[in-house]
């Protein structure tokens, strides 16, 4: 197994990517992971304006220096881009939406070819893309197959890779409903299991992972404690507030997860997802959140004590 260090622990420092690369060298990560704009989204939602951070890449503002700078930097720090994720839905019917969001997705696919990526992460998989549009479960989950479809062909022939993970609220938000879409799009689509995502949806995460096991080609892993509802928490059910802590100290065991997925022959990109402060959080969350050099580096920590990690 290899770790990988989330983008978005860059995304309060006005150095953003830089100090990704850093704390990725410095703590003994493989990779990163590279967020893309959410001001790429066609029509975004209210949300989505306050989603900027220092640490994003977006095709339409990177240029030719850019791109080989970055690849150049990558290079010598012998990192890889384990994914970049594109936030454009994929579930919009068929119109000038639904185009504008397919050919963004591939300006994404475009930059992580050139940057030489694994997995370009489509988070294409919201039940509903905009107010204005209202879909069923089952209409939701036949766009993003669609669309997915489309995608792969693209992305195949520049050799990047398609993965989709399990989202709480999302056509993929289980373990069944991830493999469903996998199977109905193709042995060619990858997945990714997002413990704390499964945990927030509600799901027994353990149950979930030896399902997903050996099907699965990363894993993400951030860390949350379950309380009562407050003012400023992450509400994804309305039942449970949680807040976003250190690797160790949430109320998942990472430990126990790792060895159940190992054992169902799970051996890749393990990536630390420091917490995604643009899931509809209040503005003061983020000052609460954990401070992320030190997140960098008890999660590296943390991991290794798990075992099976390439040195």
């Amino acid at each position: 197994m290899k770790l990988a260090l989330y983008g978005g622990i860059g995304w309060q420092h006005p150095f953003g990517l830089a100090k990704v690369l850093a704390w990725a060298g410095k703590y003994g990560y493989h990779g990163i992971s590279v967020r893309g704009y959410t001001l790429d989204v066609p029509r975004p939602i209210e949300r989505h304006y306050n989603a900027v951070g220092y640490d994003m890449l977006s095709p339409r503002l990177i240029n030719e220096a850019g791109r080989y700078e970055f690849h150049r930097v990558l290079r010598a720090k012998k990192l890889d881009i384990a994914c970049y994720s594109c936030y454009c839905p994929l579930t919009y019917p068929p119109g000038a939406l639904r185009n504008e969001s397919l050919n963004i997705n591939r300006a994404y696919i475009d930059l992580a070819a050139a940057l030489g990526v694994i997995w370009l992460r489509s988070i294409g998989n919201v039940l509903n893309p905009d107010p204005d549009t209202k879909l069923s479960p089952q209409e939701a989950r036949e766009l993003h197959v669609a669309a997915l479809k489309e995608l792969l062909p693209y992305a195949t022939e520049r050799g990047v890779r398609l993965i989709v993970e399990t989202n709480e609220n999302t056509t993929t938000a289980t373990a069944a409903e991830l493999l469903a879409v996998r199977d109905a799009v193709g042995p060619a689509l990858d997945l990714v299991m997002d413990g704390a995502n499964l945990y927030m949806e509600g799901r027994n995460v353990l149950k979930e992972a030896r399902q997903l096991g050996p099907h699965i080609a990363m894993l993400h892993v951030k860390n949350v404690r379950r309380r009562q509802p407050g003012a400023i928490d992450y509400l994804p059910k309305d039942a449970y507030g949680y807040e976003w802590t250190e690797l160790p100290d949430g109320d998942l065991d990472w430990r126990e997860i790792v060895d159940i997925l190992r054992q169902g022959g799970f051996d890749g990109y393990v990536l630390y997802e420091y917490v995604n402060p643009f899931k509809g959080m209040p503005r003061e969350y983020w000052h609460l959140l954990p401070d992320p050099e030190s997140a960098a580096r008890s999660a590296a920590e943390h991991l290794r004590l798990c075992g099976g990690f390439a040195p």
